[in-house]
C-alpha cells in the first residue's frame, strides 16, 4: 500500500498519507484497548486491514469502507470521552480549559470538512480526467489524431499532477508524429514522480531506440517484453548480433511468447542460416500452432529452402 501510494501520488502524497495513518491510528489503537466489544472489534478490523495492506495493493472495494469505519472509530474516541472530560472539571479556571477542549474538536471538524470539500473536488476532477483519458486512448487505438490530442489535453488539464495522464498525452503526441513533445510530457511526469517505471517504459516506446530500451533493461533485466523491443530496435539500426542475443533472452524469459521466436526465424532466414531459422520456427509452431504468422513464415522458409 505505501509503495502504491508513492507511485501514484509521489513522496509528498506518501508523507501526507502516512501522517493521516498516524493521526487516525493512534485513536484506533486506543479504542482497540477498550472494553467495548463493538468499538474494539471495529478497531481491530482496521488494524488488520492496514497490516495486510503492507503486503498487498489497496483494494478499491474495501478502501472506502475501511475509511468510513475509521471515521466511526475516531468519532467514538472523540465524542463521549471528551464530553465526560468537560463535565468532570469543577473549577472556574478549569472551565476555560474545558471550553478550549470543546472548541478544538469543533475546529477540527471545520478543518476536516474543508479538507473533505477539497478532496471531493479533486476526486471529481480525476473522474473527468479518467473519462477524457479513456476517450484519448480509444482515439489513439483508432488513429484519430485530432480527437486523441484534444481528449489527452483535457485529461492533463484536469489533473496535471497525475502521471498516467502525462502518459496518455505522450501517446497522443507520438501518434501525431511529435516525439519530442511526447518525451517532454513524460519528463514533466518524472518531475511529479521521479524514476517511475511506467514513464521509463513509455519513453522507450516513444523513442524506440536501443539506448532507450537499454535504460529499461538496466532497471528491470528480467523484462522479456523489453528484451524483445530492444532486439527489434537493434535490428533496425543494423545490430544483428545484439538483436539475436536480445530475442534469445526474451524467449528465455517469456517461453510462451511467439514473437521473439518469429523474429529470430526472420533474422536467420535473412542471413540464410536456414537450419537455425527452421529450429526457431518449430519452437514458434509448438508455442502457437494456429498462428497465421507461423504459417506465413513457414511458407517463406520452404520457398527459400527450395
Amino acid at each position: 500500500m505505501p509503495l502504491d501510494v508513492a507511485a501514484v501520488l509521489g513522496l509528498l502524497g506518501l508523507a501526507l498519507y502516512l501522517a493521516l495513518l498516524l493521526v487516525v491510528g493512534r485513536r484506533v489503537v486506543r479504542i482497540a484497548a477498550r472494553g467495548d466489544l463493538l468499538a474494539a472489534g471495529l478497531a481491530a478490523g482496521l488494524i488488520a486491514y492496514v497490516t495486510q495492506g503492507l503486503f498487498l495493493f489497496p483494494l478499491a472495494e474495501l478502501e472506502p469502507v475501511a475509511w468510513l469505519v475509521a471515521g466511526l472509530v475516531v468519532a467514538l474516541d472523540l465524542g463521549p470521552e471528551r464530553a465526560r472530560e468537560a463535565s468532570s472539571i469543577p473549577s472556574v479556571a478549569a472551565a476555560g480549559s474545558s471550553c478550549l477542549r470543546i472548541r478544538l474538536p469543533r475546529l477540527g471538524a471545520v478543518v476536516a470538512g474543508a479538507l473533505t470539500v477539497v478532496v471531493a473536488m479533486a476526486g471529481l476532477a480525476e473522474l473527468r480526467a479518467d473519462r477524457h483519458a479513456r476517450r484519448a486512448l480509444t482515439a489513439v487505438a483508432s488513429g484519430r489524431t485530432s480527437e486523441a490530442l484534444d481528449q489527452a489535453r483535457r485529461a492533463r488539464g484536469d489533473r496535471p499532477d497525475v502521471v498516467r495522464y502525462r502518459v496518455v498525452a505522450a501517446r497522443a503526441l507520438a501518434l501525431a508524429g511529435r516525439p519530442a513533445a511526447a518525451v517532454a510530457q513524460l519528463d514533466a511526469g518524472a518531475e511529479v514522480s521521479p524514476n517511475h517505471p511506467v514513464l521509463l517504459v513509455e519513453r522507450a516506446r516513444t523513442l524506440d531506440t536501443p539506448e532507450a530500451w537499454q535504460a529499461v533493461l538496466d532497471r528491470d533485466p528480467r523484462n522479456g517484453a523489453a528484451w524483445a523491443r530492444f532486439g527489434t530496435s537493434a535490428a533496425r539500426v543494423g545490430g544483428s548480433n545484439e538483436a539475436e542475443a536480445a530475442w534469445m533472452r526474451a524467449e528465455e524469459l517469456a517461453p510462451n511468447d511467439v514473437a521473439p521466436m518469429l523474429d529470430l526465424a526472420r533474422l536467420y532466414l535473412a542471413e540464410r542460416r536456414l537450419d537455425l531459422a527452421a529450429q526457431s520456427l518449430e519452437r514458434a509452431r509448438n508455442a502457437a500452432p494456429g498462428d497465421q504468422r507461423v504459417v506465413d513464415l513457414a511458407a517463406a522458409l520452404d520457398a527459400a529452402d527450395g
